[in-house]
């Protein structure tokens, strides 16, 4: 489970900002060292990946989201129930892979380029002049 190698921390008293980093105690170290077993995804429209033509849901199990990102572990998703996929339900911003050696082709790009796994964080943003308060994604 991906919760095993990563962690939540809140960054200030009220909870309202926190970060994704390794889970330093009981941390599998096999699993962290995976460069090809964790994949970063933004914008997706749907609560699920398509690969080799199944849908695999995201949920806790696979998955540390917020607010349309996540950070998924490829291992964990393919142990889920497989559904397979109807191209007329695709949309803009369906993420498809041809199959599994295309996923863990796209975790280890990712790898690559940051020379680290793929991390986020949010913050919580108040606009006092607007009167606005959301949250600001990061990809780190």
């Amino acid at each position: 489970m991906i919760k095993k190698v990563f962690v939540t921390k809140d960054d200030n008293a009220k909870g309202t900002s926190w970060h994704i980093q390794l889970r330093q105690r009981g941390l599998d170290k096999d699993l962290a060292a995976r460069q090809d077993n964790f994949i970063l995804v933004q914008g997706t429209p749907d609560n699920y990946i398509v690969i080799d033509g199944n849908r695999y849901y995201i949920n806790y199990k696979n998955a540390i989201s917020f607010s349309g990102t996540h950070l998924i572990d490829i291992d964990e998703l393919l142990t889920g129930t497989a559904y397979p996929f109807n191209e007329q339900y695709k949309k803009d911003g369906t993420i498809i892979f041809a199959d599994e050696a295309e996923a863990r082709e796209t975790a280890q790009e990712q790898f690559d380029v940051r020379q680290a796994l793929p991390m986020f964080s949010v913050t919580r943003e108040w606009d006092p002049e607007n009167g606005i308060d959301g949250f600001n994604v990061k990809i780190s």
